[in-house]
């Protein structure tokens, strides 16, 4: 039926949030779907006419690679499948701006490939700048319009673009660049992706733990462990359980 969607849907007329347990594909579906039509229904309950770039954009970070972490959701991290064809379509030429972003209409937003995409990068380039909170309480009084975010930065539409732009090169392609790892057959293209993720963004523990399960599997136990200990010096990490297992596998 209609309704038939890849992850999940958000009925505001009932309300109720459905996802499925499985994809399209027959793949699992995971907690991002339903983080993510939940926050649909916490913008209906807060924000007044939302344009859809702003509903979609604001779900897709606050939904999309969200955790749960002794009791505390933590977001602020790139979303790999997401980010690649970001950098892909940026890296062919497409630059995405906020002006257009902004101006958007429902049909337009949904019919640009870039779209949620781009929408995504926004909240999380907000977010990394400590600036998100603020934004969004502005949001609330004053409205969607480019002004109240230059007002919120205290930037120009230029100097936005400006920053935003070199925010996803870093943070938003290191996921890219996990994508391509985790798409790669050969073991040492796996590793120089997962290294150039690194590279961009060393605290990014996914990438961390994707080049110690390479070394791992090559047996060179050494390098394994000297990045699982980066991962396993903070015990609220996502990442740190999956760590741990293979940490200890590493003595066996």
């Amino acid at each position: 039926n209609e309704d038939k969607v890849d992850y999940g849907l958000y009925k505001s007329s009932i309300p109720a949030v459905y996802t499925h347990q499985f994809m399209n594909n027959g793949g699992l579906s995971g907690w991002g779907s339903l983080f993510h039509e939940i926050t649909h229904h916490f913008i209906k309950l807060n924000y007044r006419d939302s344009p859809a770039w702003f509903n979609e954009g604001l779900a897709c970070f606050l939904g999309e690679q969200t955790r749960i972490v002794k009791g505390k959701l933590t977001v602020g991290r790139p979303n790999p499948w997401r980010e690649q064809i970001l950098r892909n379509e940026i890296e062919e030429g497409r630059r995405p701006n906020i002006r257009r972003l902004f101006s958007s209409l429902t049909e337009q937003f949904h019919d640009w490939d870039l779209g949620c995409h781009f929408a995504r990068a926004f909240f999380y380039w907000l977010h990394e700048t400590g600036q998100l909170e603020q934004y969004l309480k502005n949001v609330r009084e004053k409205g969607y319009e480019l002004s109240v975010l230059e007002e919120t930065v205290s930037k120009s539409y230029g100097r936005i673009n400006i920053g935003l732009s070199k925010f996803i090169k870093k943070n938003c392609y290191a996921g890219a660049y996990l994508k391509d790892g985790q798409q790669a057959k050969d073991e040492e293209q796996k590793k120089q992706a997962f290294l150039k993720a690194l590279e961009l963004k060393p605290d990014y523990q996914a990438a961390r733990l994707e080049l110690a399960e390479c070394y791992y599997q090559s047996k060179d136990y050494e390098k394994c462990r000297e990045n699982l200990k980066q991962i396993l010096d903070g015990p609220e990490s996502i990442k740190y359980r999956r760590a741990a297992s293979l940490m200890a596998n590493t003595y066996y």
